[in-house]
């Protein structure tokens, strides 16, 4: 939490599994992943993200907004190369995350 406690705003991109057609893009807020019925309707890649985003916001160190860009993978194996439908992917992620960069600082 110390890394972003004094954030304005932070994006996180992972790999999410969103039921969807690998490589698709979708871009989500904190509050619409802790409001959904049952906490988390999807994986956030099981790196315990949501856990320390829900302690950091219940000791008020979260900063006020917190974006995801989720892209949809074709398996959740480790590994040291992109498929090619999350490859393809990349420079629309990337859109996205400026998209958001864009809407965040006006």
């Amino acid at each position: 939490m110390v890394h972003f406690e004094d954030a304005r705003a932070l994006i996180l991109v992972d790999a999410v599994d969103l039921g969807a057609e690998p490589g698709t893009l979708r871009a989500f807020s904190l509050d619409e992943v802790t409001e959904a019925p049952g906490g988390t309707p999807f994986s956030l890649h099981d790196l315990g993200v949501m856990p320390m985003l829900r302690l950091a916001r219940k000791l008020q160190r979260c900063p006020p907004v917190v974006r995801f860009v989720g892209v949809q993978p074709e398996r959740f194996d480790q590994g040291d190369r992109l498929t090619p439908a999350v490859e393809a992917a990349v420079p629309k992620a990337v859109d996205m995350v400026m998209q958001e960069l864009q809407r965040l600082t006006g």
